[in-house]
């Protein structure tokens, strides 16, 4: 039984290459990974500002930052 559903997935998986994306209907996809002052703001607007340049009204852009704090009940409490 577990071997008829390994091989129906393997042949599901081949399928999906016979399916080609159109060139008009692929975005790009952007991830970036920055950083947040003190104040709550990001610090390198830049790279915000080259990534609006590369997506040209299209696609997905993602931006995170990893914040470094203390991990305690009150702050976990607060989120």
């Amino acid at each position: 039984m577990e071997g008829m559903r390994a091989e129906r997935a393997r042949d599901a998986l081949l399928k999906l290459d016979k399916y080609k994306t159109h060139v008009k209907n692929w975005r790009p996809r952007y991830l970036v990974l920055g950083s947040i002052d003190e104040k709550g703001e990001i610090s390198s607007k830049g790279i915000l500002n080259l990534l609006k340049q590369l997506r040209r009204g299209t696609g997905l852009a993602i931006y995170g930052a990893i914040l470094n704090a203390e991990i305690n009940e009150e702050s976990c409490l607060l989120a």
